[in-house]
């Protein structure tokens, strides 16, 4: 291991991070572990509203807040209702607070299209 590796992981064990890998941060708080953040790409996005959505690769029982990074946001802005039937291909980071998800945060937008019913 690398002097630059050695001080990176003492870094993470004093901020409280446990675990950084694959997408997934967990932090320690109490002396319990928590996610805060998890990173998956090429998922699924279907629109339930304007500003909410479903990604079933993290969970697919409720939609959750979507938020944008600029360089996507031109993919989200449409309002009408073809809009909001389109599913859409992204890289996505789940956000949570105290081991929920409480929205997903929306990095790359890879296509779209109109699932065939």
């Amino acid at each position: 291991m690398s002097i630059i590796e050695g001080l990176r992981k003492a870094y993470l064990r004093l901020r409280g991070i446990r675990k950084e890998q694959e997408g997934i941060v967990l932090v320690v708080i109490n002396g319990e572990s928590c996610r805060i953040k998890e990173a998956k790409e090429r998922v699924l996005l279907s629109r339930t509203r304007q500003d909410g959505g479903m990604i079933e690769a993290f969970d697919f029982r409720r939609p959750r807040k979507l938020l944008f990074d600029e360089e996507v946001r031109h993919w989200f802005v449409g309002t009408d209702e073809a809009e909001l039937n389109k599913i859409f291909l992204v890289d996505a980071i789940a956000l949570y607070h105290e081991n929920k998800i409480v929205a997903y945060r929306i990095t790359k937008v890879h296509k779209s299209f109109v699932p065939e019913y």
